[in-house]
């Protein structure tokens, strides 16, 4: 092994001892019971609403995301906030052009 080498071995696991990470936190049991109530409810209106309701990029794609109308914050799992969309939709909806959005009600 050359000198070379033997070098960038070495600054790499000096690196890796730096840059290590903790584990992540445990989830706790509030934010676990709130994460599987929002993928049962987002799963029922995918199911009852299989189309994309924006329909600004597509013509009528299959929905695969749910747009939260009023963020997710508090209203994450308030269904009369969700819109079914798919992805070109939602893309289009938060970074093409937002003000629109916001004109058309589908921001808040």
């Amino acid at each position: 092994m050359t000198l070379r080498r033997k070098l960038l071995r070495r600054k790499a696991k000096k690196t890796a001892k730096k840059f290590s990470r903790s584990p992540l936190r445990k989830e706790s049991v509030v934010g676990k019971a709130k994460r599987l109530l929002y993928q049962q409810r987002r799963k029922e209106y995918l199911a009852t609403n299989p189309h994309c309701e924006i329909r600004v990029m597509c013509v009528r794609d299959i929905a695969t995301d749910i747009h939260h109308v009023k963020g997710r914050g508090i209203y994450t799992n308030d269904v009369s906030t969700f819109k079914a969309t798919c992805r070109k939709c939602h893309d289009y909806l938060h970074y093409v052009n937002p003000k629109w959005a916001r004109e058309k009600g589908f921001l808040q």
